[in-house]
């Protein structure tokens, strides 16, 4: 496992060092391409959660681009699985065994190097890409809607309580807090990410920007998130993702 933090730690100082190189290259290379800068808002899909992202991109050469990312995902447990309180008549759902939800902001830097290259309309440019760069994660503890005994048996009381494996279980517990409860104790955990990915571009305006990027994405923590109770707490999370990017170029 530590092999694995020292390899995305070098691989993102790496992905810095290229990036800095390519950027002193572009100043005497001519990039030969129409427009030099682009940027885009993406919709991520990923095998435990979804988010957004934005790109800003600027050919460094015709075939190589330097890019800035900002990302937004939601990351969850694999063995998160949504359960209906037997109490709820409003089918109050919630995932049993959930201590933390997690909301991960990377901000990154990357090259974009083109495979092959939208010559004329109607072709699919493919590209390659390496990113890596900080990540946070906003772990904000789960808080539910617990069953507490009262004088009246057929009207049991209802208090919001931060989970705890210990005392609630399916047979006391009503339904999930609304969120707004326990933003208060949101934690923090900086780290370290890396992603590499293909992805192709069909768009058919010159000026315009539409692609799908598949990849893989590997985020580092210091201090390792628990996620379900009863499961260890983890510092390195890696999904496969697919990105739709729309946005323009220009100069």
């Amino acid at each position: 496992m530590q092999q694995m933090y020292r390899y995305i730690l070098s691989f993102t100082i790496l992905v810095s060092f290229c990036v800095q190189g390519f950027s002193q290259q572009a100043a005497t290379e001519d990039a030969g391409v129409l427009y030099r800068h682009e940027g885009g808002v993406g919709f991520i899909l990923h095998t435990t959660g979804f988010g957004i992202n934005y790109r800003n991109g600027k050919h460094l050469t015709g075939y190589k681009k330097r890019m800035l990312e900002i990302d937004l995902v939601t990351m969850k447990h694999p063995k998160e699985v949504r359960t209906i309180s037997q109490f709820s008549d409003n089918n109050k759902s919630f995932v049993y065994g959930k201590v933390n939800s997690l909301l991960v902001l990377r901000g990154g830097i990357g090259l974009q190097n083109i495979i092959y290259r939208k010559e004329i309309e109607g072709n699919v440019e493919v590209r390659y890409s390496f990113y890596g760069g900080a990540t946070f994660g906003f772990a904000k503890p789960v808080f539910l809607q617990i069953l507490h005994a009262s004088s009246d048996p057929y009207k049991p009381d209802i208090a919001i309580e931060k989970y705890d494996p210990e005392k609630h279980r399916l047979d006391n517990i009503y339904g999930k807090a609304p969120f707004g409860y326990g933003l208060q104790y949101t934690v923090v955990h900086p780290g370290l990410y890396a992603k590499a990915a293909v992805s192709f571009d069909w768009e058919t305006q010159e000026d315009k920007l539409r692609s799908l990027e598949i990849g893989v994405a590997a985020d580092y923590y210091p201090s390792p998130i628990k996620l379900m109770s009863y499961n260890k707490a983890k510092p390195v999370f890696v999904t496969i993702y697919a990105n739709i990017l729309f946005g323009r170029k220009w100069n």
